[in-house]
């Protein structure tokens, strides 16, 4: 198996600590000593604090976009750059407001509980920690991708023989949101971004079919419904946006619930923490993975584009300056956090950085623990050690795969039988 691979060499910039493989003291350093400060060999600036993250977030005049470049250039003409230039969360004004109220309604109307129990049983279907040691740091790697992005596609309409299918278009189409794409990668993402275009038109003319009589009304419905109400009428856009729920999921949520594996193979005494009884279980998983959401998330950074000369922090920012901000630093600020650095199930008034604040908070946050905690506490053994000796946690090394702000682990085993 050929893993990227991740550097334990000094921390150049803030990009570079993405993936490096303990970015943490370097971000502590810039918190200390410079918490907004420009880097001209990126030219960025650069926000390592909660106050200078947040303040960044919270201001008017940072956008997600600069106004130049709605979509980057690589992206123009294709399917892939329609796709982005409709998402939520790559616009600011009535093009962000309007479809935010709608899939914030309709992601509010899901039963957690009832995800809960559909994550266990894929989780159950799914499950790495049964596979045999050699392939099992494979089919985890897989799994970590796959059974976030079945478990959003099952809310939202789609049957199980359909799943496969949308895992390959969106590994394909998620590509295209780094600039460390490729021209092969780019045109791939392109061909999967149409032929999901044509998959959800489908699900959407269809999302009133009936699919159990138990079963609640698909999140494509509930999008359609929200969207009659608030008047949102612009079909190609709900359209990019559901595409958008599981681009976000297949990237962000395989970080988190691979984080969490992370943790627990760093932490062997985690696992102590873990009751036997299911409920109690799915608890301390959820306790687990919110902790490792602000202690090691799977989203580093995040860019915001000033639009108009402001201050900020005492720093003058300029129109047309990107501002890149350190969510992973900002959610180690002592000033956020007491005993920040240190792993705490039962963290008193936990807060992070990880979704987003203000209007662009991601709306998707309850939804994506859930499936994490859920997949969790399905794989783990529910007695000290019924796995097979050495114990797989144990047997686990990793990497970080490529990427300017994503810190997405790449598992091996250490030895192989």
């Amino acid at each position: 198996m050929t893993t990227p691979k991740t550097s334990t060499a000094p921390i150049r910039n803030a990009v570079d600590a993405t993936t490096h493989a303990d970015p943490y003291p370097w971000y502590a350093e810039l918190r200390r000593n410079a918490p907004l400060f420009f880097d001209p060999t990126l030219k960025l600036w650069i926000a390592s604090s909660a106050a200078a993250v947040s303040a960044v977030l919270a201001h008017v005049d940072c956008r997600v976009r600069p106004a130049h470049e709605p979509v980057p250039p690589g992206l123009v003409g294709g399917a892939a750059g329609e796709v982005f230039r409709q998402l939520v969360r790559m616009n600011d004004g009535t093009r962000h407001d309007e479809p935010k109220l709608v899939l914030e309604r309709a992601l509010g109307d899901v039963d957690l509980v009832r995800l809960g129990q559909r994550v266990a049983a894929l989780a159950r279907d799914d499950g790495p920690f049964r596979a045999p040691a050699p392939p099992w740091a494979d089919a985890l790697n897989e799994t970590l991708f796959r059974l976030p992005l079945y478990a959003v596609a099952d809310l939202l309409g789609f049957m199980p023989q359909d799943l496969p299918q949308l895992a390959t278009w969106m590994r394909d189409f998620v590509a295209c949101l780094s600039p460390l794409s490729t021209p092969v990668q780019l045109g791939a993402a392109h061909e999967a971004a149409a032929a999901l275009l044509r998959r959800f038109e489908d699900l959407l003319a269809n999302s009133v079919r009936s699919r159990g009589a138990t079963d609640c009304t698909s999140l494509v419905s509930r999008v359609q419904a929200h969207a009659a109400q608030t008047g949102w009428a612009d079909r190609q856009a709900l359209l990019c946006n559901l595409i958008g729920l599981l681009s976000q999921t297949f990237d962000a949520t395989a970080g988190l619930l691979g984080n969490a594996v992370v943790a627990l193979a760093t932490r062997p005494d985690l696992l102590a923490e873990l009751p036997a009884h299911p409920q109690a279980r799915r608890d301390t998983a959820r306790l687990l993975v919110e902790e490792v959401c602000r202690l090691d998330p799977p989203i580093q950074n995040t860019r915001r584009f000033v639009a108009r000369d402001m201050e900020l922090a005492g720093r003058l920012l300029r129109a047309g300056d990107t501002v890149l901000l350190l969510l992973g630093s900002a959610n180690r600020d002592a000033a956020l956090n007491a005993r920040a650095d240190e792993f705490l199930l039962q963290r008193a008034q936990r807060k992070y950085f990880s979704f987003g604040r203000g209007s662009h908070a991601c709306p998707g946050q309850q939804i994506a623990l859930t499936i994490a905690a859920s997949a969790l506490a399905s794989w783990l053994p529910a007695t000290p050690s019924p796995l097979p000796q050495p114990t797989h946690l144990q047997a686990l090394t990793w990497t970080y795969r490529p990427s300017v702000n994503a810190r997405i682990p790449c598992f091996d085993l250490a030895t192989s039988t």
